[in-house]
């Protein structure tokens, strides 16, 4: 299922109340009484950090952060507390780590020049999980490289 990229950008903001939004997320399922238990965000987010980091020094270095990235982009159980229990969501992982918003995570998967980092940099679920000004930056340019991956007949 495609999902909106101006929902997606809206919702980095906050605005979870807006007419006709409700289709692209989750909602959270009644039968589920506790959120974030199975989330990989609280695990994951900050070895995100550190495989970036690597990666950044050293481009042979980047496999196992193109891995962790792509672990956090499920939404497993992951909800965000500021909602209000009436507009809870399930959201990626992903959206659970602060520094990622800024964009310089998204910037180092775009840059991986391994398959695994540009398959993962072209995939769907990458612009599922999209989020904010700086992650939306990277929805046109990831479908861009999918066509590009395509043609080059390097995508499964």
């Amino acid at each position: 299922m495609m999902r909106n990229p101006l929902l997606l950008f809206l919702l980095g903001f906050g605005f979870t109340g807006i007419a006709g939004a409700a289709g692209p997320l989750t909602p959270v399922p009644k039968t589920m009484k506790q959120l974030n238990v199975k989330c990989t965000a609280p695990k994951l987010c900050r070895k995100l950090e550190r495989t970036r980091d690597v990666c950044l020094l050293n481009a042979q270095m980047c496999e196992e952060f193109v891995s962790v990235f792509a672990q956090l982009l499920p939404e497993y159980d992951c909800s965000n507390n500021k909602m209000s229990d009436a507009n809870k969501v399930l959201i990626p992982a992903i959206w659970m780590c602060e520094n990622v918003q800024s964009g310089a995570t998204f910037t180092a998967l775009s840059n991986v020049k391994s398959l695994s980092g540009q398959r993962l940099y072209a995939s769907p679920a990458f612009r599922w999980a999209l989020n904010g000004p700086a992650g939306m930056s990277h929805y046109g340019p990831s479908l861009e490289r999918e066509k590009q991956l395509r043609a080059a007949g390097a995508l499964n």
